[in-house]
C-alpha cells in the first residue's frame, strides 16, 4: 500500500518553529521525530532529545517496575527477558486497543481458568476484561447494548439552560 505525501505540507512544516511539550524550548521542526496523525506525518510533541531521554527513563522505570523479577517468575513463570520479548512482539502496544504501552501502565493478562498468558494490555483494557469477568458472553451483550444505543434513548438536557445537547 502506497501512502500519498503532501509535499507542500512537508516543506511548510519543516520551516516552522515548534515548542517541545516536555522541555518547553522552541525548536525547528527538524528537531522532532515525525509521527503518524491520520494520513499525515507530523512532528512529535516532544523534541528528539526529550523523546530519547523519556524512552531511556521509561526503560529504566520498567526494569525496576517489571513487577519485580521474582513476581514475574513466581506468578507467571517467566523472566524479565520473556517479558521484554512480549513487549517487543506487540510493538509496545496494547493487544486490544493498540495504546502505546510506553505511555501507559502495562498489565500481563492471563486466563484465570486455564492459567495461560494471553498478552500485554493497558490498564484500561485489563480492568475492562476483569469487570466483564473475562466472559465473551458479557462482552457480546455489552457490544449489542452499545450498537443499539442503550435502552432508554432519552436526550440529556444541559443543566444550565435546560436545552437538549
Amino acid at each position: 500500500m502506497e501512502m500519498k505525501v503532501d509535499k507542500t505540507y512537508q516543506i511548510r512544516m519543516f520551516n516552522e518553529i515548534k515548542k517541545c511539550g516536555r522541555c518547553k524550548e522552541k525548536k525547528d521542526t527538524k528537531s522532532f521525530y515525525l509521527v503518524n496523525k491520520g494520513s499525515k506525518k507530523v512532528p512529535d510533541y516532544m523534541c528528539k532529545e526529550c523523546r530519547i531521554k523519556y524512552t531511556q527513563e521509561w526503560v529504566k522505570k520498567q526494569e525496576s517496575d517489571y513487577r519485580k523479577l521474582s513476581d514475574l517468575k513466581t506468578r507467571y513463570g517467566i523472566n524479565k527477558k520473556d517479558y521484554v520479548d512480549l513487549l517487543k512482539n506487540q510493538n509496545n502496544r496494547c493487544a486490544i486497543c493498540n495504546t502505546n504501552l510506553i505511555q501507559s501502565r502495562t498489565c500481563l493478562d492471563h486466563d484465570h481458568k486455564r492459567n495461560l498468558l494471553r498478552g500485554l494490555l493497558c490498564i484500561n483494557c485489563n480492568v475492562g476484561l476483569g469487570v466483564f469477568k473475562d466472559s465473551i458472553k458479557n462482552l457480546q451483550k455489552a457490544i449489542g447494548y452499545l450498537k443499539e444505543g442503550g435502552s432508554l434513548n432519552v436526550q440529556i438536557k444541559d443543566k444550565k439552560d435546560n436545552k437538549v445537547r
